[in-house]
């Protein structure tokens, strides 16, 4: 059965604990669950930082800082009083809200955006309503934000939206969703699926185990140490990943350089619009390959030892280079634009409209 569980201004959930970290009162709400009762969780919120880190046992710990500036004829205190912290329980499931008042203030401050990388604004809907949230001291609309620290135990599945603010999972262990519009995200120690949907802003995750997939409309994309599939795909940004590995990787960025640094995918498929695609393979034995690339040039580099596959090359400008012992070449005024390599039991396709194709013995 579903009930709320929580329902009230957030100056009534604690005393009063004025900080100046950003704003001009802060307080804050805790609350904690029965151990092992909690087996989703779900959290939504317009503005402020989120950290989710695992908890040292069973028990799952929420704290949320609410934040607020003097607005109007209003002080900080009474801005304070506007935001309510809904909670809602259904059996092993819990949802957390954070309600703005926008149904009469249809823009937002978040007031801890100050500078950096923060600026401007977005938009969202909420309820149907059109809500702006300006980011920095200067910006205009209601300056009111709520920080989340969720400590999670093992198991725990999220989904989180947290639309505007830095954004750190450390040393979860469950399937993540999280989704925001203007965000740096930072993941460090996940074991599990994760999604990341960011309208803006770099992601960074490193030792991770699980399928990984990451979207970002602008920003780059570094992954380090991860076992398991990848998809990347980012409008206008870099696309790195180190020491990775798993069956299939996908990565699609609109300008920007896709770059793997010892990888093993049997499966790949790159797509950028204007960048460099470099591929350092641990693997000598491929499946299929496959690079489209509008500008830009491609290398490839695998082990000398076991190499096989047959190399396709579509290009309106650009030379082939191979490192390798190679047979069955076929040209095209000129130019390489087939190959085998050993017995030719992978494939790499490349599509280039200009620029030069490497295959590199790796030292």
């Amino acid at each position: 059965m579903k009930s709320a569980l929580v329902l009230i201004a957030a100056t009534l959930c604690l005393p009063a604990a004025t900080a100046w970290a950003g704003a001009d009162y802060s307080k804050d709400i805790v609350r904690k669950f029965e151990p092992r009762s909690v087996e989703q969780l779900e959290l939504q919120n317009l503005a402020g930082r989120l950290l989710v880190e695992e908890a040292s046992g069973d028990e799952l710990e929420l704290r949320a800082t609410v934040h607020a500036d003097a607005y109007d004829k209003m002080d900080a205190r009474d801005v304070a009083q506007l935001l309510e912290l809904k909670i809602e329980r259904d059996g092993g499931a819990i949802a957390v809200m954070a309600v703005y008042p926008v149904d009469r203030y249809s823009r937002l401050r978040y007031g801890a955006a100050e500078g950096g990388f923060f600026s401007g604004s977005t938009q969202t809907r909420v309820d149907g309503r059109k809500v702006r949230i300006s980011m920095g001291r200067k910006g205009d609309g209601l300056p009111l934000w709520v920080d989340f620290h969720l400590r999670v135990p093992a198991g725990v599945d999220c989904s989180l939206r947290n639309l505007v603010g830095d954004v750190k999972l450390e040393g979860l262990h469950g399937d993540v969703k999280l989704d925001c519009a203007s965000a740096e995200v930072d993941v460090d120690r996940h074991d599990g699926r994760l999604l990341v949907d960011s309208g803006s802003g770099d992601i960074r995750v490193v030792d991770m185990r699980g399928a990984l997939t990451l979207d970002t409309g602008s920003g780059d994309i570094k992954v380090e140490n991860l076992e398991g599939d990848f998809s990347g795909d980012t409008g206008s940004g870099d696309i790195l990943l180190r020491q990775a590995r798993g069956e299939a990787f996908h990565a699609d960025t609109g300008s920007g350089d896709v770059i793997l640094k010892d990888a093993a995918y049997p499966q790949m498929g790159i797509d950028t619009g204007s960048g460099d695609v470099e591929v350092a393979s641990l693997l000598a034995e491929l499946r299929r390959w496959q690079v489209d690339t509008g500008s830009g040039d491609v290398v490839f580099s695998l082990p000398a030892l076991g190499a096989s596959f047959r190399l396709e090359v579509d290009t309106s400008n650009g030379d082939v280079q191979c490192a390798f012992d190679s047979r069955d070449v076929q040209l095209h005024r000129g130019k390489i634009r087939s190959l085998t390599v050993g017995t030719g039991e992978g494939l790499i396709i490349v599509d280039t409209g200009s620029g030069d194709i490497s295959l590199l013995q790796r030292k």
